[in-house]
């Protein structure tokens, strides 16, 4: 009788719960899947490969998971309940090249499957193209010379991962930089540039393997050049040159070349005075122009009064964006080495430029992995460009 009494209770309140909305729920596991393909036409998958998780806090590192890739390319990460809200990226190594997939947020439930896409390598550098550098000139606070930093960005746009060249030593380079004549005090601003580079006998060799788009090699290169008031810059490279823009600090220098000519700058631009542009340039043609002092070229307080393009015809919104960027890259590939002669930096830029400097010197003293870096360097860089936008907008 006794034990009657406890199950109609217990079918009482099962009733009661059930009407009142306290039903216990079954939860769906937090899981990540997705699939592996191999972008390379023809080409198949490796019988075998370990794919690995890694979750970021903000600019923290977080957990990171292994699994095992399926014979279909397929794979999962299972059990991740608490790691909702985390950012993540998967990545696996094919051939001795990393690849990662799009930075996402981990859902409580119906994470989007991840695409991860690997590709064959080839050592012809047919696709390999420079499609821009950014050169920032910045004169020294004692004037005795000219701080310059160069900024690659270097595309692959076939289907194959690009490996480069060997050297005697066994080790591939894929892109070769040779310092313009008279440069001193060269520096490589990206902290991994003492496995990265490698002195060549003319210059340094870059032996990171080249991916096809979306990815992009991004080499900061700073350097000096003595002061006078007439520098000649002449440089060449093996592959082909997109675009080149001059910039800076150009409030007493002008820029003469035959393949150069002044853009206009957006107005309110504080951070830049005077900016360059020239190019295409052919795999192994000459990029020359002269470093001029001309007092007051560029006052600071008309630097969106220069005259329209004669040479390329770049979309100023587009320019003004990339260039700010890239001024700001200064304060990381220059900063931390001597002290140039740059504008303020606005205050609504300078968090994420703090973060980013901490970065690089996380990595430096060996805190943070290369994988950890790039990823974190990415998420940092697009919330930079994110803020750039916004304030641009809102000085126009």
């Amino acid at each position: 009788m006794h034990t009657k009494k406890i199950l109609i209770s217990l079918l009482f309140l099962s009733m009661f719960l059930a009407s009142t909305g306290f039903t216990a729920t079954q939860q769906s596991p937090v899981q990540i899947s997705g699939q592996v393909s191999n972008g390379t036409p023809g080409a198949t998958l490796p019988q075998a490969a370990t794919l690995f998780l890694q979750f970021y806090n903000g600019s923290q590192v977080g957990s990171e998971y292994s699994t095992e890739m399926g014979p279909d390319g397929s794979f999962s990460f299972t059990d991740l309940e608490g790691e909702v809200g985390s950012s993540f990226v998967v990545f696996t190594e094919y051939l001795g090249v990393f690849y990662n997939s799009v930075e996402s947020q981990l859902l409580s439930a119906d994470n989007p499957p991840v695409e991860l896409v690997i590709y064959e390598t080839t050592n012809d550098p047919a696709d390999i193209v420079i499609s821009s550098l950014y050169l920032l000139i910045y004169p020294s606070l004692d004037e005795d010379t000219y701080q310059i930093t160069e900024v690659y960005k270097v595309e692959n746009s076939g289907q194959r991962t690009y490996i480069g060249s060997q050297t005697p030593d066994g080790i591939r380079t894929t892109f070769d930089w040779a310092p313009p004549a008279g440069a001193q005090n060269i520096v490589f601003s990206e902290a991994e540039s003492r496995e990265r580079y490698i002195a060549n006998g003319q210059g340094y060799s870059d032996t990171y393997p080249i991916r096809p788009i979306p990815y992009y090699q991004e080499m900061d290169i700073a350097y000096d050049m003595p002061y006078a008031r007439e520098v000649a810059f002449s440089n060449t490279f093996a592959v082909p040159l997109q675009r080149m823009v001059v910039s800076g600090n150009l409030t007493d220098i002008l820029i003469s070349g035959d393949t150069f000519a002044e853009d206009q700058l957006p107005e309110e631009q504080d951070y830049l005075n005077g900016v360059y542009s020239g190019g295409p340039f052919a795999a192994g043609e000459a990029v020359r122009f002269d470093i001029l002092y001309s007092p007051n070229a560029h006052p600071s307080e008309s630097a969106g009064a220069a005259a329209p393009s004669k040479g390329l015809n770049f979309d100023p919104a587009t320019l003004a964006l990339g260039l700010f960027a890239l001024a700001l890259a200064v304060f990381l590939s220059v900063m931390l080495f001597r002290q140039p002669n740059l504008p303020d930096c606005p205050v609504e830029i300078r968090p994420q430029i703090e973060k980013l400097a901490a970065l690089e010197t996380g990595y430096k003293k060996g805190q943070i992995s290369a994988e950890d870096y790039q990823a974190r360097k990415k998420k940092l860089t697009a919330a930079l460009q994110h803020q750039t936008d916004q304030f641009l907008s809102k000085n126009k």
